[in-house]
């Protein structure tokens, strides 16, 4: 069993070719001049199928790109192609009336960004993946949510519900340092893909508890709620594998049901196989403890109240000093560098995980 798995099949991006016969569109007649003349840019994409590829095109004064980055995206449909600096440039797409996606590329970094969110409920959770050209996967990242927040791997709590929020360069900035952080943990952890196997278990004086998949190896998985970055998260971030005879069930042909839960206050855990329908409490398989673990409800601000704050007019009065350079993405080699530039934005990083509701975000006008 893997949890959401009908869903993502059905609703969430996943990384397949693409039917190579459909003949590629572009978004614009004319690629898109950046403000200050230095590229221009066009969207290029194919939908053919139910994942299809989405590609920024780079160019300077020919008709060939000189730059570009491609990444596989659920039924693209862009719009609103924008330059949100003269560094980054970004689109926009909707898939139904249930689904958002946004696509950003940093020109400098040949690197792209898509983040994709689904809300299957009006009243429900959103679910949300994101994706870059990573060199050791550009499948999807899955993520838990809750309401409209991305809990674990990538911490970006309360996004926005606007469309606009999203084509904005401090948004771009905070969700690709997100991204970034997870990619660099991915790398020094050696794993490639990463699948949740159980809910996931909260205690605000412990932390959050699920059992995770990393390249078919199930293990359980700690990390606390009080961090206000992806960076920061991960770095608290403990795992423990399970036992050899429940790997070997999990990966049967009728695996458990598996629940985690927290025992007390004291970091003790236990993981039942609920399976049974009749069984009243289920059957425990494992019982573990986290040493030294602590946590605290986090109550500061989240994304969309970030950006809300970046555009009053206190805070427009300095943004015309800030550099794309100093954009705090990058590479694992710049990671000092973007822990220093994006703690302005970063540090207070996301609003206390509420489980609130809304709908997708709108589009921007």
């Amino acid at each position: 069993m893997r949890l959401f798995i009908g869903i993502l099949l059905a609703g969430l991006s996943l990384c397949g070719p693409a039917n190579l016969s459909a003949a590629p569109q572009l978004l614009e007649n004319l690629p898109l001049e950046s403000p200050e003349g230095t590229y221009t840019a066009n969207v290029e994409w194919d939908d053919a199928g139910f994942i299809g590829r989405i590609r920024m095109l780079i160019y300077d004064k020919g008709e060939t790109p000189i730059k570009s980055v491609e990444l596989p995206q659920m039924k693209p449909a862009p719009a609103n192609l924008t330059w949100i600096s003269d560094n980054w440039v970004a689109c926009e797409s909707f898939v139904a009336e249930q689904g958002a996606a946004f696509f950003y590329m940093d020109v400098a970094r040949e690197r792209g960004y898509l983040i994709e969110i689904l809300a299957p409920e009006k009243d429900g959770d959103w679910f949300i993946t994101f994706t870059t050209n990573d060199d050791v996967s550009s499948n999807s990242i899955h993520t838990i949510a809750r309401g409209h927040s991305s809990i674990f791997p990538i911490l970006l709590r309360e996004l926005p519900t606007e469309g606009l929020s999203y084509l904005s360069s401090d948004f771009a900035y905070l969700m690709a340092d997100a991204v970034d952080s997870y990619v660099q943990w991915r790398k020094k952890q050696g794993f490639t893909n990463l699948e949740f196997l159980t809910p996931m278990a909260e205690n605000a004086k412990v932390g959050r508890l699920a059992v995770m998949s990393f390249d078919n190896v199930a293990e359980i998985v700690y990390f606390p709620q009080k961090t206000t970055t992806t960076r920061e998260m991960l770095a608290l971030t403990q795992r423990q594998k399970l036992p050899a005879g429940l790997q070997t069930a999990i990966r049967g042909v009728d695996p458990p049901k598996l629940k985690i839960e927290w025992i007390g206050d004291s970091g003790e855990f236990s993981i039942t196989n609920i399976s049974d329908a009749a069984a009243s409490t289920g059957t425990e398989l494992v019982r573990g403890r986290f040493e030294g673990v602590s946590d605290a409800v986090y109550t500061g601000p989240g994304v969309a109240a970030l950006l809300q704050e970046s555009r009053s007019p206190e805070k427009k009065s300095d943004s015309g000093k800030k550099s794309d350079k100093d954009s705090g993405n990058g590479d694992e080699d710049d990671s000092d560098k973007k822990e220093s530039t994006s703690k302005k934005s970063s540090s207070k990083s996301s609003s206390k995980s509420s489980s609130s509701k809304s709908k997708k975000p709108s589009r921007s006008k």
